[in-house]
């Protein structure tokens, strides 16, 4: 869907004004609300000739991936968001007309958490998570991941009866540097869990789409 840009003269004028609303108001809804009207405006001020929406969708993938969806840098949402064409352009169409966000808001949300649950697919599939460990790493991982649920240094022990204390603490301490194990407590009473990262975001999906 080809237009030409707006007048230069309101251009400058008109992103401004609209980073300030996403700088000032954006932070009080879901990422993925303020990322998708953001991407409207930016779609409706039109800044250039020629390649406004894949400029657009990029910047939503940046705004996402640093406002609190984890891995989204991974996911393939501008392949979700454009699969049925016909549907995109006709809710951009209607938001402008109708100044109605909801439409547009369900089919990204759709869109993101479709991308979501393909990127976790291909990253069980390939285990992708753990190829880049040691063994040792690998399999604390796996255990923790199959546990579901919180463990401590017995359980430690048990999954790995033939290691020192020393390079069980050095192995789960890499993984929580990480950020794919979270500590809780302290010393002897310190316990572990698994972070799914992909779960905690389909569930805030979710309860966008919901809402």
């Amino acid at each position: 869907m080809s237009r030409p840009p707006k007048p230069h003269i309101h251009i400058e004028e008109e992103l401004s004004s609209l980073i300030h609303w996403v700088n000032e108001y954006g932070a009080g809804y879901s990422p993925l609300v303020t990322g998708t009207v953001f991407f409207h405006e930016f779609e409706s001020i039109h800044p250039f000739f020629d390649g406004n929406g894949r400029v657009g969708r990029t910047l939503l993938h940046i705004y996402l991936q640093t406002k609190g969806l984890p891995n989204s840098r991974l996911c393939l949402i501008e392949k979700e968001v454009l699969g049925d064409k016909e549907l995109y352009y006709r809710l951009l169409a209607k938001t402008d007309y109708t100044g109605d966000y909801q439409e547009l808001i369900g089919h990204f949300t759709r869109a993101v958490l479709k991308s979501y649950e393909e990127t976790e697919r291909r990253f069980r599939e390939r285990d992708l998570l753990t190829s880049d460990l040691d063994e040792l790493s690998r399999r604390i991982l796996i255990k923790a991941k199959r546990k579901g649920d919180w463990f401590d240094q017995r359980d430690l022990r048990m999954w790995c009866e033939n290691e020192s204390d020393y390079r069980l603490r050095n192995r789960l301490n890499s993984l929580v540097d990480m950020g794919v194990i979270r500590e809780k407590g302290r010393t002897k009473g310190k316990r572990y869990i698994f972070i799914d990262a992909f779960e905690q975001v389909k569930e805030n999906l979710e309860k966008v789409r919901e809402n």
